[in-house]
């Protein structure tokens, strides 16, 4: 099926060969076979290359789903076997990792359950949210997505505000002396922002809040995380704007103000675990962090 795959996909038996690895007769020959086997005429040969017969769109679309429920069995029994052997895979962001309510939570549960073994997994949202879909992880601290599968259930732990990093330097003192900071005047200074993910939630929502208001940032720089972000700022290159989590870095070199309008700029960590929830560390962790966070 993962032969036949590649080679509709490809058009060519000589191609689906190069990104399998394998040499052309053998696959030409696999082929041949999986139409004898099934009595039926599944491509169809031009001067250049392979099309698809109707049977073999057909055979196509559902080796496709076949494929997928087969990755999907296995990664299932992976985390089944993760989870007898006292294996507990939590993703985090580089951003969510830095609550303290997150980092109290794990060290808590290890604490706890000495004879678990604890893996973090760093990675974007919407990748983690992607690899706990697949089994891949057993539970997610991420940022809140706009879609995500209908296997995964999403609960808000904390909300904190974001807040305006500036540098020291003289060109940014107008906006550093006042208790707070407008996003008016924010739209004129050099902007550095991060996309820490294939969809970055707080890169969106950064440019969403000055698009509300009709401004529009002068970016200067983009990085993959926000604490690259912050490293940019202390040199003096340009602000950012942060979770509150995140503002005591770099204490000396750059200020902390919160913006004016703080209703326009939350952010959001979210646990988002399995519906099924077969697994006991996962539901322990996932009721550990939940009860941490009822009790700010």
């Amino acid at each position: 099926m993962r032969y036949f795959i590649a080679v509709v996909e490809e058009g060519s038996i000589t191609h689906a060969a190069e990104r399998l690895g394998i040499q052309q007769p053998p696959l030409s020959a696999q082929m041949k076979t999986l139409e004898q086997r099934l009595g039926i005429r599944l491509l169809t040969r031009l001067p250049r290359g392979v099309v698809p017969t109707p049977a073999g769109n057909a055979l196509y679309e559902a080796s496709l789903k076949i494929l997928a429920d087969i990755d999907k069995a296995v990664n299932t029994a992976r985390r089944v076997d993760r989870a007898h052997a006292g294996n507990l895979h939590i993703g985090v962001t580089r951003s969510t990792i830095s609550h303290p309510l997150i980092k109290h939570a794990i060290s808590t549960f290890v604490e706890q359950h000495q004879h678990a073994e604890v893996s973090i997994v760093s990675k974007g949202s919407l990748e983690l949210c992607s690899a706990l879909a697949e089994d891949e992880i057993d539970l997610a601290v991420a940022r809140p997505q706009e879609s995500y599968s209908d296997r995964l259930r999403c609960e808000t732990i904390v909300t904190e505000s974001i807040v305006v990093a500036l540098p020291t330097s003289s060109k940014f003192s107008h906006c550093a002396s006042g208790p707070s900071v407008s996003l008016e005047s924010l739209s004129e200074l050099p902007a550095i922002l991060y996309r820490d993910s294939t969809d970055p939630v707080l890169y969106k929502q950064i440019v969403r809040a000055f698009s509300n208001q009709g401004l529009s940032l002068v970016t200067i720089q983009e990085t993959p995380s926000a604490h690259l972000a912050l490293d940019l700022v202390s040199t003096g290159l340009g602000f950012t704007l942060v979770p509150q989590t995140l503002s005591d870095r770099y204490s000396d070199r750059i200020i902390y103000r919160p913006l004016i309008e703080p209703q326009q700029m939350q952010s959001s960590i979210c646990l988002f675990s399995s519906r099924s929830d077969t697994d006991e560390l996962s539901r322990e962790f996932r009721l550990l962090l939940l009860k941490s966070s009822q009790q700010l």
